[in-house]
């Protein structure tokens, strides 16, 4: 009659694999807020948001037309809107320098920034009927200690967050 050999079986425990989970998720976890804050994401975020409603307000004037303007709000924090020139039907308004109301959301075309973000640059852009601005234009969105540049091509009219 023969014994049975027991053979050595190779692997991790269950324990061991618990805790080398445990381990790399708080490691995960210490980078992500090490890498940023959520500050810096908002404002390339609204950047971005920027950059699409300038494009977007290009393609409005192409579409309808109309030669579009493009200001700061002044006493606020960080808002911009989009007006038509010179006043008329929907979807300018017969108000001068009032927003115009934005096709794609049925609501004016005012846009306040979140965050405790700021807006400084340039005061009114106009865009002809072409899309084409009247001239360089350049924002700069602040958050603290950190900011965003916008800017947009006199001779192109190309829009950019570098």
């Amino acid at each position: 009659m023969t014994t049975p050999v027991r053979t050595l079986q190779a692997g991790f425990t269950l324990i061991e694999l618990i805790i080398v989970i445990v381990v790399i998720g708080v490691l995960s976890v210490y980078a992500a807020v090490k890498n940023g804050s959520s500050g810096d994401y908002t404002l390339h975020s609204q950047a971005q948001t920027m950059v699409s409603d300038l494009r977007h307000a290009q393609a409005l004037a192409t579409t309808l037309g109309k030669s579009l303007r493009i200001s700061i709000i002044t006493g606020t924090n960080g808002s911009y809107s989009v007006s038509c020139v010179t006043p008329g039907a929907s979807p300018c308004n017969s108000v001068v320098n009032t927003p115009m109301t934005n096709p794609l959301t049925g609501s004016n075309f005012a846009v306040a920034l979140e965050k405790d973000i700021s807006l400084s640059g340039t005061a009114t852009l106009d865009i002809n009927s072409l899309g084409k601005p009247a001239a360089a234009a350049a924002y700069v969105l602040t958050a603290g200690s950190t900011s965003k540049n916008v800017t947009v091509s006199a001779v192109t009219g190309f829009v950019n967050a570098p």
